[in-house]
């Protein structure tokens, strides 16, 4: 015996596919190098993934050709991206730590949610755990909302070493948390299912 087309089974199928389509998300971090900049005071402008990026410092220099760092024997550096569109992932890859002597500190968007590498996170200086200037690790950030993020290199003014806490790489997911634009295929299927009902409903009130 063959099942009955059951057209409210139908549109809660179509409306569930619908609904989920709404609030599909992309979470992909686009990362670069600062291949871009250039300068002392270091900075530069570029797009990545649709956003563009602007970003200014003080007391900065190039480090290589994709990286920079705090000047030497300077005060503490500061560091500003600026976003075209908000972001709600930001992440940064560092190296050439040498604890405890240098560190970031005051980021505009509170503590790292993860820390990779051999970083670690003491009163929200993030630095290395490795002795010598050898530290590297990865900041990552999610559940953000923000157009700008700041931050400070750090450095002991005691310290007995030259600074050289090098930024290497950023990365950003700008995508919408919600996507509002429902596909082809989950309209299609919301109207059907929604048409089969209505036919139901006619076809039931005539035999009657």
């Amino acid at each position: 015996m063959k099942n009955k087309f059951n057209p409210f089974k139908y549109l809660i199928l179509s409306m569930s596919v619908y609904v989920a389509t709404m609030n599909s998300v992309s979470a992909t971090i686009i990362n670069s190098d600062f291949s871009f900049g250039s300068g002392t005071p270091f900075g530069g402008t570029t797009t990545i993934g649709g956003t563009t990026v602007t970003l200014t410092t003080t007391n900065t220099q190039p480090f290589g050709s994709t990286s920079f760092r705090d000047l030497l024997d300077t005060n503490p550096a500061t560091v500003t991206f600026e976003f075209s569109a908000p972001i709600n992932e930001f992440a940064l890859v560092i190296s050439r730590v040498f604890p405890p002597d240098e560190f970031l500190t005051n980021f505009n968007i509170g503590d790292p949610t993860i820390l990779t590498g051999d970083l670690v996170n003491i009163g929200g200086d993030i630095t290395s755990s490795q002795p010598g200037d050898f530290g590297a690790g990865s900041l990552i950030w999610s559940g953000i909302n923000t157009s700008i993020v700041s931050f400070i290199i750090g450095n002991d003014p005691l310290s007995q070493v030259a600074p050289a806490l090098a930024i290497d790489e950023f990365g950003i997911n700008a995508v919408p948390p919600v996507n509002t634009v429902p596909g082809p295929a989950s309209i299609w299927l919301f109207v059907t299912g929604f048409m089969s009902l209505i036919y139901f409903r006619k076809k039931t009130s005539s035999q009657a």
